[in-house]
């Protein structure tokens, strides 16, 4: 998005003089439809064989918790998911030091990010994420999700990772390849999903944190539980004076911190309205401002979601979910040329108003045939648009 373009005819609209403005825009539909999946009976139980000369051992049996994931769209036992998935539970984001979500996806083999610079002080392009080194551009072909709900922006791809805030996660399933079938095209190189909290009692919890740079961060968590209706409500408060980015050896006046800022609402509630049958929504607003190491780079957003849908599960063992949400974001975001010495900046671009949003929906059916076979289908569609708006100087 940086650098010089020469003005040009956008929508009818030709630019002209020092400064032209540029309406873009962008249109483009998804349409996902998922086939049936077959698996096989597990042929039993699998013993190594005994080294030459050692005693066979008694028989021993290791029962493990059992673990089901759901980034292959439908709820199923990790052995018999058939694409590589790794799992990061309650437990480990509890000890991990993370600070947000792209902190815990670091530590994961695999997943990186177009610069390795924390989200509070990254640019959102440089934010997207690139699974087995497909997407390390500023697009991001990995989809993220929450709770089944895209977080990429809806015109960008990029990821905002600090709009989830760790204490309402309660675990993260990442799928390795291209995910297509079940997820439409934007997994091309994977998916993330990020699933939160499902309270079991009423609860609040809180928690506050300060550190060098003026840097502050609090969070708080508020759950509730009844025998029909759960649900909670996060928030997450950031602000930081940020640092220099900039080498040391190579800063000049314009080299300032890279401060910001951000506060972040999520809540989601699930009523068992009838037997088998639960109603769900959730929504969060987020909004966010930086300075990006100089005192004219600057960027904020402002995005929100919001997300209701349904499970109904019928006597005859088959699974219907139904599920629709709308996102919606405005984008503001300025560049700089600066003088080789990075004593003196001038203004280059100004993205003053990029607003985007998209809408989906989606119905899937789901029933186990006999032995280990499942059918799956469904149907998912996406529509996401945008414009910008910009002043090229």
């Amino acid at each position: 998005m940086s650098g010089r373009v020469a003005p040009r005819a956008v929508d009818g609209r030709v630019g002209s003089g020092a400064a032209a403005d540029r309406r873009v825009r962008r249109r483009w539909i998804g349409l996902c439809v998922a086939g049936a999946a077959l698996g096989l009976e597990p042929a039993g139980p699998v013993r190594a064989p005994a080294l030459v000369g050692q005693e066979t051992a008694p028989d021993t049996v290791y029962r493990l918790r059992e673990l089901v994931v759901s980034a292959s769209r439908t709820e199923t036992e990790v052995r018999d998911v058939p694409v590589h998935v790794t799992v990061i539970g309650r437990e480990q984001l509890r000890l991990s030091a993370a600070q947000t979500l792209q902190d815990v996806l670091l530590e994961v083999p695999g997943v990186n990010f177009r610069l390795q610079v924390p989200a509070g002080v990254a640019h959102p392009s440089w934010q997207a994420v690139t699974i087995r080194g497909l997407g390390g551009t500023a697009a991001s072909r990995t989809l993220v999700l929450v709770d089944g709900v895209p977080l990429n922006d809806p015109y960008f791809g990029w990821v905002r990772w600090s709009q989830v805030p760790i204490e309402a996660i309660e675990r993260i399933e990442i799928v390795r390849g291209g995910a297509t079938v079940s997820w439409g095209g934007q997994s091309l190189a994977g998916v993330i999903h990020v699933i939160t909290r499902r309270p079991e009692r009423g609860g609040l919890s809180a928690g506050a944190e300060g550190g060098s740079f003026s840097t502050f961060r609090g969070d708080a968590l508020g759950s509730f539980a009844t025998s029909s209706v759960q649900g909670y409500v996060a928030g997450e408060l950031f602000d930081s004076d940020g640092y220099i980015l900039t080498r040391e050896d190579l800063r000049g006046r314009i080299d300032v911190p890279s401060a910001s800022d951000h506060a972040m609402l999520r809540g989601r509630v699930s009523i068992d309205a009838a037997p088998g049958l639960v109603l769900h929504a959730q929504g969060s607003y987020f909004d966010e401002d930086k300075v990006n190491a100089t005192p004219l780079r600057r960027n904020s957003t402002r995005a929100g979601f919001g997300q209701i849908g349904a499970t109904l599960d019928t006597e005859d063992g088959s699974k219907w979910s139904a599920a629709a949400f709308f996102q919606t974001q405005t984008y503001a975001n300025s560049f700089s040329a600066e003088d080789p010495t990075r004593d003196s900046e001038e203004p280059s671009l100004d993205q003053f108003d990029v607003p985007s949003s998209g809408i989906g929906a989606s119905l899937q059916y789901t029933r186990e045939g006999p032995g280990a076979h499942t059918l799956n289908a469904g149907v998912d569609i996406l529509r996401a648009s945008g414009e910008a708006f910009e002043d090229f100087l």
